[in-house]
């Protein structure tokens, strides 16, 4: 067996306690903390419901809470048709976004039909959003149980 010239150690034994070293001092990536992207939620309801408008914020939050992005706030239209250009808190939102300062930022709605159910306006829609850098998730789903899909 060879030993090592310094401490007489065994070199296998020497190269063990090298790799368990390694292996116990933290990286850069675990002693940094990750950031949490920015999530803004986005509601429009052509007739408002308190209690569902609730319900729907609970279920963005959660769905951010699995998803390690830390909500801001949710913006929500009251009284906006799906047809409606004229959206003062999706305009709020695009605000937030575009001051992120370099911040990453996703804007979550629970379903397409909250952006609109016409097909040119939502894309308009989409495209705003997209124009500020951050990201579209639509949830599709129910209780904040839904994987998501990225739009934009």
């Amino acid at each position: 067996m060879a030993l090592c010239p310094q401490r007489r150690v065994p070199l296998q034994a020497q190269a063990t306690k090298k790799a368990d070293d390694m292996r116990t001092r933290p990286t850069e990536h675990e002693t940094t903390p990750a950031r949490q992207a920015l999530a803004y939620g986005y509601v429009r309801m052509a007739e408002p419901d308190e209690t569902e408008i609730s319900r729907l914020r609970l279920d963005l939050g959660k769905y951010c809470q699995r998803q390690g992005y830390r909500l801001v706030t949710v913006f929500c239209d009251r009284d906006v048709r799906a047809t409606e250009l004229a959206r003062p808190a999706l305009a709020g939102l695009v605000d937030a976004a575009s001051a992120a300062n370099g911040e990453q930022v996703v804007v979550i709605v629970p379903r397409h039909e909250h952006l609109s159910t016409d097909d040119q306006l939502r894309a308009s829609l989409e495209r705003s959003i997209r124009l500020t850098g951050a990201t579209l998730i639509v949830t599709d789903g129910i209780n904040g149980h839904a994987s998501g899909r990225r739009v934009c």
